[in-house]
């Protein structure tokens, strides 16, 4: 992990700023290390990448990780959104197909809650590193997105 740390790191030095780091996704790590292994990762990659002009991102799937362990890990983020397709029907709104996003955790702000739709679109934002250098990390995308 510390080699995947050093390569993120080295990367991120050579990007314009301000930008944004996304790593999709954690979730291979929060299977392959032990939870504390992971939450100790984690809140490393965050101290030592957290800087006033770069933005970090991570995803993870749901229900990865247990209760208690996710809860652990949501002190090391400002801001905790989840992504997901809800039942549009339970929302009294036809149609579906359309993702949301909600905000479970907004330090030092007051966030609204509701779920907000979203799209994404390709080709918005600038690919620093579409991989991981170490073989063991290949499965994790890397991106560095100028803002």
């Amino acid at each position: 992990m510390e080699r995947f740390l050093y390569d993120i790191e080295r990367h991120l030095r050579a990007m314009p700023k301000p930008c944004r780091l996304i790593t999709d996704s954690l979730t291979p790590l929060a299977v392959q290390y032990a939870p504390d292994e992971f939450i100790t990762f984690i809140e490393r990659k965050n101290r030592l990448l957290r800087q006033l002009d770069v933005a970090l991102f991570d995803t993870i799937l749901p229900k990865t990780l247990n209760e208690s362990i996710l809860y652990s890990l949501l002190n090391s983020y400002d801001v905790v959104l989840d992504v997901y397709v809800p039942n549009w029907g339970e929302m009294d709104m036809t149609g579906q197909g359309f993702r949301v996003l909600q905000a479970r955790k907004s330090r030092g702000t007051h966030a609204d809650t509701r779920p907000y739709p979203y799209t994404i679109r390709s080709r918005q934002g600038r690919r620093a590193s579409k991989k991981a250098s170490t073989e063991k990390f290949k499965f994790i995308r890397t991106y560095a997105l100028k803002a």
